[in-house]
């Protein structure tokens, strides 16, 4: 998941050139806007160098989407879902159910938090893209710098422990 602090403007064609550099051929970008009006779906394609569906529905329409569509697993790979104005809370709430089935979606990366998983190199790859590779300006929008620890840590430093040297003689100890 990533967080960017305002509103970045983005030319598809642009995009999809540099997607195609990167040889991502296909990208669906569903954007869930509740500014948008009930049951209306806004849809934007470019087929320059990559394929680029951009698509742009309220969170009512697309949760009546998502359970309709039998299909997740196929497109959700080549993917990118943003959710305007909303949080994590909003992501799990919209994503509580997928074709009928209930789902519960987690907070964090992989448990190997060295190695990045194909997951995340696609974010990572699709943010690059998007930013046509300044990664100076997608750095200073990612809202991660200004987190506290405690909301992305899974633990916290626990503050030290004073120890106490206790000595013992020989009469001390009871046999």
């Amino acid at each position: 998941m990533v967080v960017i602090n305002e509103l970045k403007h983005i030319e598809l064609l642009e995009f999809s050139k540099i997607l195609s550099g990167f040889n991502i051929n296909k990208l669906n970008i569903i954007s869930i806007n509740n500014e948008c009006k009930s049951n209306t779906i806004n849809i934007i394609r470019t087929n320059e160098e990559s394929l680029i569906m951009y698509v742009e529905m309220n969170y009512d329409t697309f949760i009546t989407f998502l359970n309709m569509d039998d299909h997740f697993m196929e497109y959700n790979k080549n993917t990118l879902y943003i959710v305007r104005n909303g949080d994590f809370i909003d992501i799990k709430n919209i994503f509580a159910s997928i074709g009928g089935r209930q789902c519960n979606i987690g907070r964090g990366g992989s448990q190997k938090s060295h190695i990045l998983s194909p997951l995340d190199l696609r974010l990572s790859s699709y943010m690059m893209a998007m930013f046509i590779g300044n990664y100076k300006e997608l750095s200073s929008l990612n809202t991660f710098n200004f987190l506290s620890k405690d909301r992305y840590l899974s633990y916290m430093d626990k503050p030290k422990l004073d120890f106490v040297s206790i000595y013992l003689d020989n009469n001390d100890i009871k046999q």
